[in-house]
């Protein structure tokens, strides 16, 4: 499976006016596509809304990375069974 890690056809915004071109291959061609684009758009909002400076020194001032494999290593024998749902609202 291959998935995109961006649309073929982004929309390109120039002052107060957005224009896309049509593309067959725009839209995702599954659940996991549609994630990747979602959380590109996310990535791109954080990044105008907060600073390479900033987002530094709050990992700074961050308390430690607790230790997951040292936790579910020693955890309980019967492991935790996760499951998701298919839908997505975006």
């Amino acid at each position: 499976m291959q998935i995109r890690r961006r649309p073929p056809n982004p929309a390109i915004e120039v002052d107060i006016l957005r224009y896309q071109v049509p593309d067959p291959n725009g839209e995702a061609n599954h659940i996991l596509e549609e994630i990747v684009w979602h959380k590109e758009k996310e990535v791109e909002r954080m990044r105008e809304s907060l600073s390479l400076l900033e987002l530094r020194k709050q990992e700074r001032n961050a308390p430690p990375a607790k230790d997951f494999l040292g936790a579910i290593s020693q955890g309980k024998p019967n492991p935790l069974n996760c499951r998701g749902k298919k839908s997505l609202s975006f």
